[in-house]
């Protein structure tokens, strides 16, 4: 993922920002484990829903 961020974001460069990152990276993720995460999974489980019921002859 930090790959695709142009160099020179909002952390700059300097002393810590490998840490900052890091620590940053993991509070980030374990707020999303402790929610609902970003709801990627109810919009992929809709999008193939409303898809397979457009098909004719489908029964639920």
């Amino acid at each position: 993922m930090r790959k695709t961020v142009p160099a020179g974001g909002f952390l700059g460069s300097g002393p810590g920002k490998e840490i900052y990152e890091s620590l940053l990276d993991e509070t980030m993720a374990t707020k999303m484990a402790q929610s609902e995460g970003i709801g990627l999974a109810k919009l992929l489980v809709k999008k193939l829903t409303d898809q397979a019921s457009s098909f004719k002859g489908f029964d639920r």
